[in-house]
């Protein structure tokens, strides 16, 4: 009988160890950025799309709650880092002043000017 407890008790534990692995393995996984190039990609592309529904709907100009709240969920599609201020403002300083990331995002969204969709950036191979 002492075996068949031992056993019934590993059965029990392994069973309750599977749970909770199977548990943790819902948690939705996040993919983040990781070269410059990507996070160049990912910051040039949010940017055409809010400027393109900015163009759309003026009123998301505006300095508001909600309009911040588009802002950050259009950069977190990208998985840019917006719930982090310190690492957001690091990589809108390093592309603010950067011409090529302007001309870009003005060329991608021209199309938006005509009520069409947004052309997003595709970085070349090299």
């Amino acid at each position: 009988m002492d075996k068949k407890v031992i056993i019934g008790g590993v059965a029990v534990l392994g069973i309750i160890i599977l749970i909770l692995l199977g548990l943790k393995s819902c948690n939705p996984r996040t993919k983040v950025i990781s070269s410059d190039a990507e996070e160049y990609s990912a910051f040039i592309n949010a940017n055409i799309e809010f400027t393109c529904m900015v163009m759309k709907d003026p009123t998301l100009a505006e300095n508001t709650p909600d309009n911040h709240k588009k802002l950050d969920d259009t950069y977190a599609k990208y998985k840019l880092p917006v719930a982090n201020n310190e690492q957001m403002l690091g990589i809108l300083n390093k592309y603010s002043d950067d011409a090529g990331v302007a001309t870009i995002i003005q060329q991608n969204t021209e199309n938006c000017l005509q009520g069409g969709s947004p052309i997003f950036y595709q970085a070349v191979a090299k």
